[in-house]
């Protein structure tokens, strides 16, 4: 399946600083900040397939970041994928 039949999200504990985007496979990174600090860090992007995903979730483990929530879902045949559409998660 190709990078546009997958979706995932997943949420950090803590920052995260931009240029671990690149060695996390490309991925959209937003904050969210509650008395001036910044509670998690929210990865977003669509990996290849599920091999990379879990590519992803080892990368995360190596930095000794924290998963709050993981995400992945994959596209049925003629499926589009809308961000807010994942099914599967996994609370840690």
């Amino acid at each position: 399946m190709d990078a546009q039949s997958a979706y995932c999200k997943i949420a950090l504990c803590g920052p995260l600083n931009e240029r671990w985007a690149d060695y996390l496979g490309d991925m959209l990174l937003t904050l969210d900040v509650a008395d001036g600090h910044i509670q998690t860090t929210t990865l977003i992007g669509q990996p290849r397939d599920l091999a990379a995903y879990i590519g992803i979730l080892n990368a995360i483990a190596n930095l000794g970041l924290t998963v709050i929530a993981a995400e992945y879902r994959q596209a049925a045949p003629g499926e589009s994928i809308v961000a807010d559409s994942a099914v599967s998660t996994l609370t840690v």
